[in-house]
C-alpha cells in the first residue's frame, strides 16, 4: 500500500492547472456601414462587392475614357464590400503535457511481478494555413518514463517519436454538419526504433469524416478517422547501432559480434482506423469515447541457413501473414478552463489484440491500461490572451484535441 500511495502522490504532484485567467482585451466592434446611395441595392455575394473605403460616399467614379454608364447600372463605388475578419495563419496550433500512470500501479497484487509505470508525454502540433480550407500540420512527441523503464538504456531517458507532417484539405464535403477532410502524410524517422529498423521515411494518407450538431445537449460530435502509412526501410530485421558479443551456433566459431536483435521482422504497413464520439452536456465540458484498430503488417523473411554441430540447418519464415493487430480504447472527460487551456482526465489502453495463448484480450482493461491527466494549450489563443487579439473580430484557433489517436 505504501508503494501505491507513493505513485498516487507522484501522479497528483505533477498536475499544474492555472487558477486565474489572464486579462484579454475585448474585440472592437466593426465600424458602421454607410447607407447605399440613390436607391442602389447591395448584392448578397461578398465576392462581387468591391471596397469603397477610399471613395467619396456621394460621388460615383468618373467613366473611363469618356464612356457613360448604362442606365440602371450600379457603379462599383456605390457597393460596400463585406470584408472578412483577418485570421491567423497558425490558428489551431497546440501543445500538450500528458501524465500517465499504469492502472496496475495502484494494484500491486494484480501482477505476478509488480511493475509500476509513470511517464510524461509532450506533444507540439503547429498548424499553418495556406488558405481557409488547406493547412499543414507538423506533429512531434517526446516521452519520458520516471519509473524504472523496461526498454530504456538510461534512467529517465527521453524518447523522440517519428515526426509526422500532414497536408490536409478540409471541407471536401461540407453539408448540414457533415464534413470530410483528407490529405497525404509524410513520416520522418526520428525515433530510436525507426533508426534501429533502418527506416528511410514513410508516406501515407488520412481521411477524416466528421458530423456535428448542436441539437443534442450543448453539442454532439461523431467522427471516423482512417490513417495509412507505408515505411520504406533498408532492413527487414531490427539492428543495434553498435555490435555486441554473441554466441554462434557454429561450434567452429569461438566468439563473434552481432548487430541483429531478436524478435519479429520490421513493420512495413500500418492501418489505423476507428470512431470517436463526444458530447457536451454543459458548456465547456466534453465527454468522449474512441476505439481504434491498429493493423500492422511485418516484412517477410528470407530463408536462412546456419551451421551447427550436426550440420547446416535452414530456418524458414515462420509467419503466414505477418499481421500484428492491436486495439486502442480511449475515454476522456475534458473541461475548457480558458479559451487557451483545456484539461482532461483520461483512461486508455493500447494493447495487442491477442493474449500470448491466442485468446482474445479484453481491449478495455488489461495490463497495458493507463490513467492519464492532460493539459492542452491552444497557442494562438494563449498569444491573444497575453498580447491582445487581432483587430476587427479576428478569428483564432478553437482546436481541442479529444483523443490521443485523432487524425490531426
Amino acid at each position: 500500500m505504501k508503494q501505491s500511495f507513493l505513485w498516487v502522490v507522484l501522479f497528483v504532484a505533477g498536475v499544474c492547472v492555472p487558477t486565474q485567467a489572464l486579462g484579454q482585451d475585448p474585440t472592437p466592434a466593426p465600424p458602421p456601414q454607410p447607407a447605399a446611395q440613390d436607391g442602389a441595392g447591395q448584392t448578397s455575394d461578398p465576392v462581387q462587392q468591391p471596397s469603397t473605403t477610399d471613395a467619396a460616399p456621394t460621388e460615383a467614379a468618373p467613366p473611363v475614357n469618356g464612356a457613360a454608364s448604362a442606365p440602371g447600372v450600379i457603379e462599383e463605388t456605390d457597393v460596400e464590400e463585406e470584408v472578412e475578419p483577418p485570421k491567423r495563419i497558425w490558428r489551431g496550433s497546440y501543445m500538450w503535457w500528458d501524465q500517465s500512470l499504469s492502472a496496475y500501479s495502484l494494484a500491486p497484487g494484480g501482477q505476478l511481478t509488480y511493475n509500476p509505470t509513470y511517464a510524461w508525454n509532450f506533444r507540439i502540433v503547429p498548424r499553418f494555413y495556406l488558405r481557409d480550407d488547406i493547412f499543414i500540420a507538423i506533429r512531434q512527441d517526446i516521452d519520458v518514463e520516471w519509473t524504472q523503464s523496461d526498454s530504456a538504456t538510461y534512467a529517465r531517458q527521453p524518447f523522440l517519436s517519428d515526426s509526422q507532417i500532414s497536408f490536409v484539405k478540409t471541407k471536401i464535403i461540407d453539408y448540414e454538419g457533415f464534413t470530410l477532410s483528407s490529405g497525404p502524410r509524410l513520416v520522418l524517422p526520428l525515433s530510436i526504433v525507426s533508426r534501429a529498423n533502418d527506416v528511410y521515411f514513410g508516406i501515407g494518407g488520412l481521411v477524416s469524416a466528421n458530423y456535428h450538431t448542436d441539437a443534442i445537449a450543448k453539442g454532439f460530435n461523431l467522427s471516423f478517422d482512417t490513417i495509412y502509412t507505408h515505411l520504406f526501410a533498408g532492413s527487414n530485421v531490427t539492428s543495434t547501432h553498435v555490435d555486441y558479443p554473441c554466441a554462434s551456433p557454429d561450434a567452429r566459431i569461438q566468439s563473434q559480434t552481432c548487430s541483429q536483435v531478436g524478435g519479429p521482422s520490421t513493420t512495413s504497413d500500418t492501418l489505423f482506423f476507428g470512431p470517436t464520439a463526444s458530447i457536451s452536456p454543459i458548456t465547456d465540458l466534453s465527454v468522449s469515447l474512441s476505439f481504434y484498430w491498429v493493423l500492422r503488417r511485418g516484412r517477410q523473411l528470407a530463408d536462412a541457413t546456419v551451421q551447427t554441430i550436426g550440420g547446416p540447418i535452414t530456418l524458414e519464415d515462420g509467419s503466414a501473414t505477418h499481421w500484428r493487430n492491436s486495439t486502442f480504447f480511449y475515454a476522456s472527460v475534458s473541461y475548457q478552463i480558458f479559451p487557451w487551456l483545456t484539461t482532461a482526465l483520461n483512461f486508455w489502453s493500447f494493447t495487442p489484440e491477442l493474449n500470448p495463448n491466442g485468446s482474445l484480450r479484453n481491449p478495455f482493461f488489461n495490463y497495458d491500461s493507463q490513467i492519464s491527466f492532460t493539459n492542452t494549450i491552444v497557442l494562438d489563443q494563449l498569444y491573444d490572451t497575453l498580447f491582445g487579439g487581432l483587430d476587427e473580430g479576428a478569428e483564432g484557433g478553437t482546436h481541442r484535441p479529444s483523443s490521443r489517436g485523432g487524425a490531426f
